[in-house]
Parts: C-alpha cells; sequence; structure tokens
C-alpha cells in the first residue's frame, strides 16, 4: 500500500478521503481554460512503479502551488482529493483525478530515478481506429464546451415576454396550509401514473443503450462500493462539497471548538455544513452487473436514515472505508425498482456509473427472478422519491454550534459495527407543508414527523 515509510501508491489511493500523501514525478503541465472551471493549471504525475494520475489546480491555487511542480522533478503532495474521471482522450488510465484544495502541501522529498515513464502507441493501431478515443494516444482535438455562443438578459422577445406574463403577480410569497389529503393523493397518482410511462429494461439492457434517455431497471444490491465512501459534508447555503480548512483552524485565536469549513462555490469559510449521502451501489439482475449512483434524498429514502443522523454529530473524514453503519449494510441483497439515466457519458465516454434519478421504495415494485420469465410484486408502502424534486425545506443540517452536541441522555442509539449511531429523540416536528422555500440560514426548521425514518 505504500510507498517507502509513508507514502501511498498511486495505483491505491481512492476517494473516500482527502489526507491521502503520495509521492510522484511531475511529468508534463499545461495552463487550461473552459467554461466550466475557468482557469487550471492541469499536471500528469506518475510514481515510482510507474503509475500515472491526472491532476489539476485551480486559478486560486496556482501561485501558491505552481511554483512548487516544475516538470522533471519529485515531489511529495499531501491533502487531496479524488474524483472519478470520464470523458474522451484523458491523459491517463487512472480511475480518478486529483484536485488540489486550500489544504494541500508541497514538497521536496529527493530524485527516485530518472524515468520518463513514457508509453508509446504503435501507429498502426492508431491507424486502424481501434484504439480507444477515451485515453490520449497523441492526437489533439479542439471543441466548443458549450452550445450556447451568445447570453442575453431580459432580452424583448416574445418567447421572454410570455414567460414573464405567466410568472405569478404575488412575488413569490411563502404560503403555509394545513395538508390536503385529496392533493397528496392526486400527486401519487400522477407520480405513479409517470412512473410506469418508463418501462422496465434489464441491466444488460442498460449496459447496451446507445441512446440518451432515463430507464426503469428492477435489480438487487450486490455490494456497497466502498472506493468512494458514502457520505460528504455539503455547504448549507449552496450545497457543494466543503473542506475542512486547516490553515484558518490552525490561525483562529482562540482555537476554535468547531471545524472552519472552505466552500470553494461561495469563496468563503463557513461553519455551517450538512453530512449528505452520495451511496455507490453494485447492483445486478439475472443479466448483467452495473454501479449506480445514489444522492442525498434519493440515498435516505432506501437507508432510512439521513447522512446527519448516522454520522451523529461527527466531523471526520473516512478512513476505513469497509466500516460503515448497519443502516448501509442491510441495503445488500434487497430488491428495489430505480430510474436511471443514460447519458452521453456513458455512450461517448465510457462512464460506468449510472445516476439514479428516481427510486420506487414501495407496494407495485416488479420483482423478477434470475430467468426473468417469473414476476412477484412486492408488498410495502407505495413511495417514489426524486432527485429532481425541490425539498419543502433545508433538513438536517449540523449546525456547528459552540453551545455542543445534544445530551446523551436525549440520544437514540443506531446499531453499527464498529460505529454507534445516535440521533436526537427530543426534536418537535412540524405538521405543515411549505410550498415555497426561503429558509434564513440562520433559523433552523424541522421536517414533518417521519422524515428522518421513511417506513417501506
Amino acid at each position: 500500500m505504500t510507498i517507502g515509510s509513508s507514502f501511498t501508491k498511486l495505483s491505491v489511493i481512492k476517494p473516500f478521503k482527502t489526507t491521502w500523501k503520495s509521492r510522484v514525478k511531475v511529468l508534463h503541465s499545461w495552463r487550461q481554460f473552459t467554461g466550466m472551471s475557468g482557469e487550471t493549471m492541469e499536471y500528469v504525475f506518475a510514481d515510482e512503479e510507474g503509475t500515472k494520475i491526472h491532476a489539476t489546480c485551480q486559478k486560486n491555487d496556482i501561485r501558491r502551488l505552481g511554483k512548487d511542480l516544475p516538470v522533471g522533478e519529485w515531489r511529495a503532495i499531501e491533502h487531496f482529493s479524488l474524483t472519478p474521471v470520464s470523458g474522451q482522450y484523458r491523459p491517463t488510465m487512472h480511475r480518478s483525478k486529483m484536485s488540489f484544495s486550500i489544504n494541500t502541501v508541497i514538497s521536496n522529498c529527493g530524485s527516485q530515478g530518472d524515468d520518463l515513464f513514457i508509453e508509446l502507441t504503435d501507429y498502426t493501431d492508431i491507424f486502424s481506429g481501434d484504439h480507444d478515443n477515451n485515453y490520449l494516444v497523441g492526437q489533439l482535438q479542439i471543441t466548443n464546451a458549450f452550445d450556447a455562443s451568445k447570453l442575453m438578459i431580459n432580452p424583448d422577445c416574445p418567447e421572454a415576454n410570455d414567460f414573464r406574463e405567466r410568472l405569478p403577480a404575488d412575488g413569490l410569497t411563502i404560503v403555509i396550509k394545513e395538508e390536503d389529503a385529496t392533493d397528496l393523493q392526486v400527486q401519487l397518482e400522477k407520480k405513479e401514473e409517470e412512473w410506469h410511462s418508463y418501462a422496465i429494461c434489464s441491466v444488460s439492457e442498460l449496459l447496451d443503450c446507445d441512446q440518451i434517455e432515463q430507464k426503469r431497471i428492477v435489480c438487487v444490491v450486490g455490494s456497497i462500493d466502498t472506493d468512494f465512501g458514502w457520505y460528504y459534508f455539503g455547504c448549507g447555503t449552496c450545497q457543494h462539497r466543503v473542506s475542512k480548512d486547516l490553515k484558518k483552524e490552525a490561525s483562529t485565536k482562540p482555537k476554535s471548538k468547531v471545524p472552519i469549513w472552505w466552500c470553494q462555490q461561495c469563496k468563503t469559510n463557513t461553519k455551517k455544513v450538512a453530512g449528505k449521502f452520495k451511496l455507490h451501489l453494485n447492483v445486478y439482475d439475472g443479466t448483467g452487473e452495473a454501479r449506480i449512483m445514489l444522492l442525498d434524498n434519493i440515498a435516505e429514502s432506501i437507508v432510512t436514515k439521513s447522512a446527519a443522523f448516522l454520522l451523529n454529530g461527527s466531523f471526520d473524514e473516512i478512513q476505513d472505508p469497509d466500516q460503515m453503519p448497519d443502516s448501509l449494510r442491510n441495503l445488500v441483497g434487497k430488491t428495489f425498482e430505480f430510474l436511471v439515466g443514460v447519458e452521453k457519458e456513458h455512450i461517448s465516454y465510457g462512464n460506468d456509473t449510472y445516476k439514479v434519478h428516481k427510486v420506487h421504495t414501495g407496494e407495485g415494485i416488479v420483482k423478477k427472478d434470475s430467468s426473468h420469465d417469473v414476476i412477484s410484486r412486492v408488498d410495502t408502502v407505495s413511495q417514489i422519491v426524486s432527485t429532481d424534486e425541490a425539498s419543502a425545506v433545508k433538513s438536517n443540517y449540523l449546525e456547528n454550534s459552540e453551545a455542543g452536541a445534544t445530551p446523551s441522555s436525549k440520544r437514540q442509539k443506531d446499531e453499527v459495527e464498529g460505529v454507534t449511531d445516535n440521533g436526537s429523540a427530543s426534536k418537535k416536528h412540524c405538521n405543515k407543508v411549505i410550498d415555497l422555500e426561503d429558509i434564513n440560514g440562520e433559523n433552523d426548521v424541522e421536517l414533518p414527523a417521519g422524515d428522518e425514518k421513511v417506513n417501506g
């Protein structure tokens, strides 16, 4: 696992934590600009074993870190994040891309050899057309990353005028109303009708799909992909991933009792974060296997507990990915019905992870056996959860209050293998539904009873 006494091989590092320390040689560097990421500095590193990885440095960190990464030199790099990589013409074969953060530290480590780590592809393989275009072999391609070339703000055109006329005249006023059983039933029926408009396909049909569309699959959870962990911490304002600002914490006097976070999206420090699910599952049916990804509210609907509840106030990174709550382990072997998206990145760029857009956790799930000849039904309470539904309120935020955590006498315990899951049992629940969201960042808003646990 390690090279030398304290360095981890590039072939071993995985996305579940950011406290890796690796020793690499800088093979290439180039400045890049894209509409999505802005200006960045890109690198290709290799370790002593010749394993290569693509790395990126955001504009804010180029001046601080760029000068310490000259091409041809060996460096020790500590504290970086890893994300799954896809797309055409990737500079390395590594499954992940390294990204620097405000906590990244680069230091000299002494030369480990003069190897250039060059891997050349035979011209006959390139000209034959059989080469995998997902990986770069010396070709150059210039593309436009966006379909739009002009941005118009408040244009005077029929389409924009028609849209403005259809906007409500109440200024998007927040309306609080009692639950209407009839309205809820109508909504459920519409969701069921929409759900069944998607034909069920097998996993093998999903993998072979060559069109951008959504597919409904019935599959069994075979395992949880622990390489990616199962949670992350999101900013309480923009929901994007945050990281601990270790330098800010070290320089704050007196020492902060709670973690100080940095949000790259908001470009500011924050103490208000939320533990959120990002769950990768390996699923299968009688025709094949696939990897799917479930984000926060989708994952919560099948785990039946929120990520914040399972974390129990902890703000630590995963150190042992195989140690996880029983609530997650219990997913293995269960059958679910998912609506997953097939995107261009799956068809053209080799991405093998499918995002789940909706999950059906209740009555009416069609369950096929391995032969796909026998069909049975799972009799549970019906519920469809969608990622594109706007939550009525922002829930389960871990407010890093100096007042501390909930007293242990008021907590409930959840059985966890090697971990104790605690959560407050003294919360008062709101019995009203908020139509439109307008939550002040300083206020805590409780969800309706049952939000922390979904039966079914």
